[in-house]
């Protein structure tokens, strides 16, 4: 029952998607840098768990430009 109520739970759901946005941005990040075939993977994976949860979408957006914003200030002040 418990699990049932946790997958119900919109706002839960949201911040796993934000969650895994991340996680899926910095797997893209790294994967540029490496060209690691597991983690180009693990990257369609979080797209396609991302493109499921089309309600919550406009969160993640929100969420993948703040990460890139960070990213392009981080990466510009450490080179």
């Amino acid at each position: 029952m418990k699990k049932h109520d946790e997958a119900s739970d919109p706002e839960l759901n949201i911040k796993q998607l934000i969650i895994l946005s991340g996680l899926g941005y910095l797997a893209t990040v790294i994967s540029y840098r490496c060209k690691c075939k597991r983690l180009l993977r693990w990257q369609k994976t979080i797209l396609h768990v991302t493109i499921l949860h089309e309600s919550a979408l406009t969160n993640v957006y929100q969420v993948r430009m703040s990460l890139h914003r960070i990213f392009d200030f981080t990466y510009n002040s450490l080179w």
